[in-house]
């Protein structure tokens, strides 16, 4: 899968150090290679396939595991004796038929979790709702666009690997009107996706950005990490590199083709279009798009789209090679344009003069539609959610309609999403309307699959994702209108899932991805904040209530129909009231705020670590942030797996995941006869473990158990890293203190039965 991609460098890295460590220390060259034990001499054993002095008691290799440079354990005959095959307790695993410790620095590179589709329950990772001290623009907190997510290489640990990052523009201010037809100052950020801690912002001297304006994200320059293009404010654009410490430094300002400072395109529009990043001359580097601007990889406009019209505040553009004809094209709803490398300008190649409404684009292969004019075998097709006129068409790349469903309720119109909705092995159409979500079917000409009603009467354009969450092969939706933040049921529009938030509305969408490198996807929202009271209903008028596999996963721990129970508003958790036995999602004050949703078990299915458009369709970027070329990018409506748009990347259940142990406890002897207990709480498991996790000491004395603290983690914890937690409790220090991670077995591992470890302590004076 695409997000242990990163996992699999680091696991070449960490077995390069570990073999470079390794040295016949008697005769002062390196050891013999080998890929298992029997490839060495008598009494040595493969190690990181390199022979190492040590016998090979008919356990697994030790190269089954990763390591920096840690130590190999001498076979102890005082460790605890174990089986091929079985599980160890605490922080320690089977090796040569012995339980030995885990080393600094190791985890197991083969973990992998066991899991099955479920509810979808997300609970809140974390937010951003307050600037950190010292931020130059600390109200500058509302997110009016599209929230991105990429691994800039941020880490305050050589040895610990990075993990995403969000890439957020706060409001500064926002005004339709006088002086400018829309007055959008915006701050950029970029927040750590596991946390929501700020980590970098942009250089506060410099002009800041267009706030409704989704950014994009690639590698303009080729030194393997990706940088940000913006919008500036006052018309142009401006791209941001990214240090290992967060810092984000000006590459440059846009401007014309001359090297003129004076390029300030969509200055004298209301701009809350995005960016997108293509490589359409092949030449390693990407240009950047902008409402009809086009910018190579040094801010130089090369050309303007002849004939691109400016559609309901900005349109994200789409491109590819829709034709197999190895040149690069555009679509929008009025024609197709392609490039030509030698003028370096577009040429329109099919124009749409009897076909769709202005509106916003994307491209899937809907099947084949024989005596179409523009119909190609193998080719896709065009949608257009029409915005002027509330409807959906759907055409061939030479503009002639194959069917446009009707107009829906509340108009308008936003960006269209595309995926497998039901189940059924062909794409869908989602679109979210003024007044309701839809789904169509070209397959079955419908005039919709379904329809659930929303609140957007403000923008009537907002876009959405899609997802499927419990890897179940049916997409689930995602979408956020002005009051609530939903996940639907693809088949049918049943909500699954949704929590309070306000926005105003502009072309924004939340967006799935594995945002903290847990593998596991989260779930992106942005909030944009204040309202007017009474202007959100108080509860969800479409909301049946809570989900629940089991009594785990509510708060009141009555799990009864698949929703939770409960009796008080206290048995329900943030978000939530208590009405008629279920917890149904309430409005709640409007506030500016970033959120990221995970499931409350980890075990959503794995995505890929990176969304870095607004016009996002998996093979426009590669896992590193790099753009591909034209003559290299993949057709995403024939890839097996997509033929999809604004859906990321779908992993399995199974995909890698955490493993905790507790390598050691400990109790102190305080006075007043208090108890100070420390744990420390390793990840032996391939993926980042989240923060929150619960660890519980108990004392054990006689027949007696008595919990005496429940903690949870601040940090996320890497493969292979340990962290100390700890407590003061009033009581002696006598008998057994024992110490468990995630009780609940809340977290998808791949061993759940080794999370505890016990130690003696005896401290009666």
């Amino acid at each position: 899968m695409h997000q242990r991609s990163d996992l699999a460098l680091l696991f070449s890295i960490v077995a390069l150090a570990s073999s470079l460590a390794a040295c016949d220390c008697d005769g002062g060259g390196t050891m013999p290679e080998c890929d298992t034990s029997s490839d060495c001499d008598p009494g040595e054993r493969c190690v990181n396939m390199r022979c190492v002095e040590g016998t090979d008691g008919g356990g697994p290799d030790d190269d089954a595991f990763s390591t920096i440079d840690a130590p190999i354990p001498a076979r102890d005959s005082a460790l605890p004796a174990c089986g091929a095959g079985e599980r160890c307790e605490g922080d320690a695993r089977c090796l040569d038929g012995a339980c030995v410790p885990w080393g600094d620095g190791q985890f197991d590179p083969m973990c992998e979790r066991s899991a099955s589709p479920g509810a979808v329950i997300p609970q809140l990772q974390c937010t951003f709702t307050v600037a950190p001290e010292g931020d130059p623009y600390p109200d500058a907190i509302a997110l009016l666009h599209t929230p991105l997510v990429a691994d800039f290489g941020i880490t305050e640990n050589p040895d610990i690997p990075s993990r995403p990052s969000i890439v957020a523009v706060g409001r500064v201010t926002y005004v339709e009107g006088v002086p400018r037809v829309c007055d959008g100052e915006g701050f950029l950020r970029i927040i750590d996706g596991a946390t929501c801690r700020v980590q970098g912002t942009m250089p506060a001297s410099d002009e800041l950005l267009n706030s409704p304006v989704t950014p994009a994200i690639g590698d303009l320059d080729g030194d393997g990490t990706p940088e940000i293009v913006a919008a500036r404010h006052l018309g142009g654009l401006v791209a941001y590199s990214v240090a290992i410490d967060g810092t984000l430094t000006r590459l440059w300002n846009s401007t014309l083709a001359d090297g003129t400072t004076d390029d300030r395109l969509g200055s004298t529009e209301c701009q809350w279009g995005a960016v997108s990043l293509y490589d359409i001359d092949d030449d390693g580097r990407p240009e950047s798009f902008f409402e009809g601007g086009v910018w190579d990889p040094m801010g130089r406009r090369i050309t303007t789209i002849p004939g691109w019209v400016h559609v309901a505040h900005g349109a994200p553009l789409v491109g590819g090679d829709f034709d197999g004809d190895g040149r690069f094209e555009v679509v929008q709803h009025n024609g197709r344009w392609e490039y030509d490398s030698t003028s370096r300008t577009f040429l329109l190649e099919a124009a749409f003069s009897g076909g769709a409404g202005a509106g916003y684009a994307a491209v899937a292969d809907f099947g084949d539609f024989p005596g179409v004019r523009g119909d190609v075998v193998g080719a896709p097709e065009m949608v257009v959610s029409q915005t002027g006129l509330g409807r959906v068409g759907v055409y061939t790349l030479d503009g002639e309609p194959i069917h446009v469903f009707s107009a829906s309720p509340g108009s308008g119109g936003g960006p269209p999403t595309i995926a497998d909705f039901d189940g059924d092995g062909g794409p869908e159409i989602g679109v979210a309307f003024g007044g309701a979500y839809e789904v169509f079917d070209v397959a079955s000409r419908d005039t919709r699959v379904w329809s659930r009603p929303s609140q957007d009467m403000s923008s009537r354009r907002t876009g959405s994702s899609v997802f499927d969450f419990n890897a179940d092969g049916r997409a689930e939706v995602v979408y956020g209108d002005e009051c609530f933040v939903r996940i639907y049921d693809g088949r049918d529009g049943t909500v699954l899932f949704s929590q309070p938030r306000f926005s105003s509305t502009w072309t924004e969408n939340p967006i799935v991805a594995d945002v903290d490198g847990d593998g596991s996807a989260e779930m992106v929202v942005g909030m944009s904040g204040p309202c007017n009271p009474g202007y959100c209903p108080a509860t969800d008028p479409i909301h049946e209530g809570l989900r629940c596999d089991s009594p785990d996963d509510c708060v009141s721990g009555t799990c009864t129909g698949g929703f939770c129970e409960c009796a008080a508003p206290t048995d329900c958790g943030a978000g939530y009231q208590c009405s008629a036995t279920r917890c149904i999602a309430t409005h709640e004050a409007c506030v500016a705020e970033l959120r990221v949703y995970r499931d409350g078990r980890d075990g959503w299915a794995g995505s890929r670590r990176i969304w870095n458009q607004h016009a996002y369709h998996v093979t426009n970027v590669n896992d590193d942030g790099t753009v591909p070329r034209t003559s290299e990018m993949g057709d995403n409506w024939s890839t097996p797996g997509l033929n999809n748009f604004r859906q990321n990347v779908q992993g399995t259940l199974g995909d890698g995941g955490p493993d905790l142990t507790i390598r050691s406890v400990s109790a102190v002897c305080l006075a007043d006869d208090r108890t100070r207990m420390e744990a420390t709480l390793c990840n032996r498991g391939t993926v980042f473990l989240d923060t929150g996790l619960q660890v519980v000491f108990d004392q054990i004395v006689g027949a007696d158990r008595t919990r005496l603290c429940d903690l949870r983690t601040t940090e996320p914890v890497a493969p292979g890293v340990c962290t100390t937690v700890s407590c003061e409790a009033d009581v002696p220090a006598d008998g057994v203190f024992e110490a468990t991670a995630d009780e609940r077995a809340l977290v998808v591992e791949c061993h759940e039965d080794n999370n505890a470890a016990r130690s003696m302590a005896d401290c009666i004076l």
